[in-house]
């Protein structure tokens, strides 16, 4: 059972989309956070940084890891310096 639990883990959709996204980047730099509005702006505007949706069907909102306000969960990529 156990392995049939990594192996379902391995395939599950937050896996897929950040091996997808790391694939097509060239990067293993992804990470999962939940950002507000001003905060995702801003590293959006960094232009170190991309930012992707994790799940545009999810419409509840969480906490932002860098202040209290809501906000939704992103795969934040950083960009390697030759796509700056």
């Amino acid at each position: 059972m156990v392995l049939q639990n990594s192996a379902a883990l391995k395939q599950s959709p937050i896996n897929n989309m950040k091996n997808n996204t790391e694939r097509s980047i060239g990067t293993n730099s992804a990470d999962i956070r939940c950002f507000c509005k001003k905060h995702a702006a801003e590293y959006i505007n960094s232009g170190s940084y991309i930012l992707k949706r994790l799940n545009y069907e999810r419409t509840t909102l969480d906490k932002c890891d860098k202040c209290d306000r809501l906000g939704l969960d992103f795969i934040l990529i950083e960009k390697k310096d030759n796509y700056r």
